[in-house]
């Protein structure tokens, strides 16, 4: 696609379906636009702008892709595809590491405990309804200066593993319907941004 190598796409199940069939995981794979969405949320709001929030992509493939603070991501999806395939691939230009930190592979257990976070939260709705407002609120510490992780699923079906079940200290819900993951990111940075306001 558009003079790409194959090898060298980003999986979109739009395009790539047969291939994504073929996969293990296949559930969890060829939407793009669910990570583009979400983190373009996230970066639009005052919470990310003031760095109280530090959006950080975990692949299938255990790659770990940190977003340095106040940068714009491309706004179309085509453009984030291209961005996250050189990525992926290692090749950084002056504006993939003017939007990211440096690219490493961590498995899910070894990248939360490089956080050193105080709690780990997934947002699940096989979680506990829970009240996101109040929520955030019981987890605001004095000094601002304990890190908590969010973690939020960015694939269309499915659940999140045992393996991260089991990492997390709590697994809510803060809906009694399934919510996109971009409305999860937008629902949660709000709340944050209060929180660290108030």
């Amino acid at each position: 696609m558009f003079g790409i190598p194959p090898e060298n796409q980003i999986l979109d199940d739009n395009f790539h379906h047969e291939i994504i069939e073929k996969l293990p995981r296949r559930e969890k794979r060829g939407r793009p636009d669910i990570v583009h969405f979400a983190l373009l949320d996230v970066m639009s709001t005052p919470a990310y702008q003031d760095k109280f929030i530090q959006p950080i992509v975990h692949t299938l493939n255990d790659d770990v892709i940190a977003i340095k603070d106040r940068v714009r991501l491309p706004r179309t999806e085509m453009r984030f595809n291209g961005v996250m395939s050189k990525i992926l691939r290692r090749e950084l230009g002056a504006a993939e590491k003017n939007l990211f930190e440096d690219i490493t592979v961590q498995a899910t257990r070894e990248l939360l405990k490089s956080l050193n976070p105080s709690e780990i939260v997934c947002l699940s709705t096989q979680g506990v309804l829970r009240d996101l407002q109040k929520h955030v609120s019981t987890m605001k510490s004095p000094n601002n200066l304990e890190t908590h992780v969010w973690v939020i699923g960015g694939f269309a079906r499915g659940h999140f593993n045992e393996e991260v079940k089991g990492l997390a200290n709590e697994m809510i819900s803060i809906s009694d319907r399934p919510l996109a993951a971009h409305v999860v990111t937008a629902r949660l940075s709000y709340e944050i941004e209060r929180s660290k306001m108030s």
